[in-house]
């Protein structure tokens, strides 16, 4: 038959761009030229083969312990009812990765964490500076030290005397670390005490600041001098030093160094 007017514009466009070292391909009226057809099969490739890559990645390269939290994660944004927060999960990931070390000097540290540790290790501490021990029998929460130039002892807290309560919340029933967790750890911040001190009621209140802390604890036992270092930091040489020269005046015929519990 005949062919149409159109068709024969097109197969003379084509002869004269193929003479111009131009092919075009025509599709229902629209050139596309052969430069695009690879960029198409190129697109085409990475849509069939991305989702495989990912497949073959998953099962056979991606670590089993980013496999299985990825799996966890899945589910619980699949199940979990309630907001979740992103930061705590992934510290709390980390923590619990290194506590299956089973090593008890491994540790993971979250930034605000670490900044405190760094503070520690400098001998700069922010709390209220007591040490606390619970009675085994009535399960009082007695004050067993309270460190030097402290909120404590600035406050006027004494070794012997029973907390009850802090800020209002009554301490009856609560572990140590409980009453810690009490105890706010930023400077400025208002603290107030409840204690009992040989059956009369006190109540003491201090702002919490930035002390050093007591590393090396010492007194003099008879002709004999006590050394307790609790633990080692930027300033726990220096109060070595404080401790054995203030033994030396007082006229100690001998030395017991404690290094029992001490952190290294």
């Amino acid at each position: 038959g005949q062919r149409s007017t159109e068709e024969l514009a097109q197969s003379e466009e084509q002869q004269q761009l193929r003479s111009k070292g131009r092919v075009i391909f025509w599709r229902r009226g629209h050139a596309i030229g052969n430069w695009k057809r690879p960029l198409l099969l190129i697109l085409a490739t990475m849509l069939v083969t991305a989702p495989l890559t990912l497949l073959v990645h998953y099962f056979f390269f991606e670590d089993p312990v980013v496999r299985k939290l990825r799996a966890v994660e899945a589910v619980v944004d699949r199940y979990f009812l309630y907001d979740t927060d992103q930061g705590l999960l992934e510290n709390a990931a980390a923590a619990g990765y290194l506590q299956g070390l089973e090593d008890d000097y491994a540790y993971y540290y979250d930034p605000d964490a670490y900044a405190q540790k760094q503070q520690s290790d400098q001998g700069k501490i922010v709390n209220f500076g007591i040490t606390i021990a619970i009675h085994p029998d009535a399960g009082l929460l007695t004050v067993s030290y309270v460190h030097r130039n402290s909120p404590a002892k600035q406050a006027g807290v004494q070794a012997g005397d029973v907390l009850t309560a802090i800020n209002g919340v009554q301490l009856a029933g609560k572990t140590q670390q409980e009453c810690a967790d009490l105890i706010a750890k930023e400077e400025g911040t208002q603290l107030t005490v409840d204690i009992q001190r040989d059956g009369e009621a006190l109540q003491l209140s201090t702002t919490l600041f930035t002390y050093e802390e007591d590393c090396v604890i010492w007194r003099k036992i008879g002709q004999t001098g006590y050394i307790r270092i609790t633990t080692f930091n930027d300033v726990t040489f220096e109060q070595f030093e404080q401790a054995l020269q203030d033994l030396q005046q007082q006229n100690v015929t001998g030395l017991v160094f404690d290094l029992r519990n001490n952190l290294g």
